[in-house]
C-alpha cells in the first residue's frame, strides 16, 4: 500500500469535506480504515476538535486543533497491537515518526528525517493520544514529560513492569464489565416483572383486584419459601447428626427415624 498521511487537522477536514455523508467519514486505502470527524475531544484538559483515522473501531491517528488555531498529532494501538494496526501506524505516520512495539510496550520513534533507525538509538516516547507531536516541526509536546529512555527501560526491566500494570488494569476491566452485564440483567428482569404486572392491570377492569391478586400470589410465594427453607434447615439438621453419627460408628435403634427420613 503506498505510505499516505495527513499534516495537519486542516488536511484532514478538507479531505473529509469531500466524503458524500459526513456522519459517516470517509474510506481511505486499507480495509476497514475510515477518516472520521469526533467533534471536540478534551486533551490533557485542553479541549480540541479532532478527526481519526479509524481502523474498525479503534482510532489509531488522531488529527488535533485547538482554539487557538494550533495542530497536533496523535496516535495509539488502542490495545490492539495486531498487524494490521501496525501496517496503518505506519502508513499513515508523517515521515520523520514511527512505531515499535518492546515487550508489550508501545513506543512512537523520532527519526529526523534519517535512513532507518533503531530503538536504542532514536528518540522515543510512549505511543498514546496524550503524546502530541507535530508532523511538519517534528515537535512533541511536552517532550521533556514524553520522552523515555528506551534502552534504560529495557535494562530496567520497565517493559515488563508496564505490560504487567496493563495486563492486571485490563482483567479487572473486565471484570467490571462481567459485573456490569451482570446488573443489567437483573435490570431487565424487573422491568418485565413491572411489564408483566402493568399487563395485569391493563387487562383487569378493576385494578384494585388485579393488585389484591399479585399481592395474594406474592403471599403464596413467600409461603412456599418459608416452607422450603424449614425443609432444608431441618434436611441440613439431619445431615449434619448423621455426620456426627458416622464418626462416631453408632447409630441405635431410637435414632434410625432420622436416617428414614434422608
Amino acid at each position: 500500500m503506498t505510505r499516505y498521511h495527513f499534516e495537519n487537522y486542516d488536511d484532514a477536514a478538507e479531505y473529509l469535506s469531500r466524503a458524500r455523508k459526513r456522519a459517516k467519514g470517509r474510506p481511505l486505502p486499507g480495509n476497514g480504515t475510515r477518516l472520521m470527524d469526533m467533534g471536540e475531544v478534551n486533551v490533557g484538559g485542553t479541549m480540541m476538535r479532532a478527526i481519526g483515522i479509524y481502523l474498525y473501531r479503534t482510532c489509531v491517528i488522531r488529527y488535533l486543533k485547538t482554539s487557538s488555531g494550533k495542530q497536533w498529532m496523535s496516535a495509539s494501538t488502542g490495545g490492539w497491537a495486531s498487524q494490521t494496526t501496525t501496517k496503518r501506524l505506519n502508513n499513515y505516520l508523517p515521515r520523520g515518526f514511527g512505531f515499535w512495539r518492546l515487550h508489550g510496550v508501545d513506543l512512537l520513534a523520532k527519526t529526523h528525517g534519517l535512513d532507518g533507525f533503531s530503538w536504542n538509538q532514536a528518540k522515543c516516547y510512549l505511543l498514546t493520544h496524550d503524546t502530541l507531536f507535530d508532523a511538519k516541526s517534528k515537535k512533541i509536546r511536552y517532550e521533556k514529560r514524553r520522552a523515555v529512555d528506551a534502552t534504560k527501560m529495557f535494562q530496567d526491566n520497565t517493559f515488563e513492569k508496564l505490560n504487567l500494570a496493563y495486563k492486571a488494569k485490563r482483567k479487572y476491566l473486565l471484570e467490571q464489565g462481567k459485573h456490569l452485564t451482570q446488573a443489567e440483567n437483573n435490570l431487565i428482569f424487573q422491568v418485565r416483572a413491572i411489564e408483566s404486572m402493568q399487563e395485569k392491570l391493563n387487562e383487569c377492569g378493576d385494578p384494585l383486584k388485579a393488585l389484591a391478586e399479585i399481592l395474594n400470589a406474592t403471599a403464596e410465594e413467600v409461603k412456599m419459601l418459608q416452607v422450603v427453607k424449614l425443609a432444608k434447615e431441618g434436611l441440613e439438621e439431619d445431615l449434619a447428626f448423621l455426620e456426627q453419627k458416622k464418626k462416631e460408628h453408632y447409630a441405635p435403634e431410637q435414632e434410625r427415624s432420622v436416617l428414614n427420613r434422608v
